[in-house]
């Protein structure tokens, strides 16, 4: 009797998930959502692999954190002449303390995930009137945003690095906080807006064009 009384509502139940997955509704947001989400992470895992290759090959790494550390160090110079750099070290010349842009300063991770996400956003799905845009126009597009949100991003990157060490320099500081919290949820807030401000962008340049 309880099996009996159990299968009705399974029956319900598998006519419901029927109904649901074939109304429309459903069907546009497995057709846009769901296509977003499998391109999105077969980027992220492909892109986040070419970035640990980076970080695992010497002169390639050593190069961009020796890179961002002159960066970050010529910006601190500009509020400070007790910095020192010693190729991917930064450090006060008075207190001796210092910091070192290592794989994890890089944020390159952080690039890769926006990349990711900017390949799959689906620009034809964004707009009724982007139906005629070309292979190459979309390139060019999302071309362009990215190398701007990426020039955007390491710019806050020198920014918080430079930050970080006036932090450090003190022996009572909080570098752990502002190293793992407050620039971590600034970095993350970022690139939700960029991506944000990518998709209104887009969604207005094709119904213009």
């Amino acid at each position: 009797m309880v099996l009996s009384n159990k299968v009705p509502q399974l029956s319900l139940f598998k006519h419901f998930l029927i109904y649901l997955g074939s109304s429309p509704l459903v069907r546009k947001l497995k057709d846009n959502n769901l296509t977003f989400f499998v391109v999105f992470v077969l980027c992220s895992v492909l892109i986040q692999l070419t970035v640990w290759q980076i970080h695992q090959t010497p002169w390639l790494a050593d190069s961009i954190q020796t890179a961002l550390a002159y960066a970050a160090a010529n910006l601190s110079q500009l509020f400070s002449r007790d910095v020192l750099l010693n190729e991917n070290e930064i450090i006060h010349s008075l207190s001796q303390r210092y910091i070192v842009v290592d794989s994890q300063c890089t944020a390159l991770s952080l690039i890769g995930t926006l990349l990711a996400a900017i390949i799959a956003l689906p620009i034809k799905s964004i707009s009724a009137s982007a139906s005629s845009v070309t292979f190459s126009q979309i390139v060019r597009i999302k071309g362009l945003i990215f190398f701007i949100s990426a020039g955007f991003i390491q710019v806050l990157n020198i920014i918080r690095i430079s930050h970080l060490f006036f932090e450090i320099k003190h022996p009572i500081n909080n570098f752990e906080f502002y190293h793992l919290y407050v620039w971590q949820g600034i970095n993350f807030v970022t690139v939700i807006c960029i991506f944000y401000l990518i998709h209104q962008y887009v969604k207005r340049k094709l119904t213009l064009e």
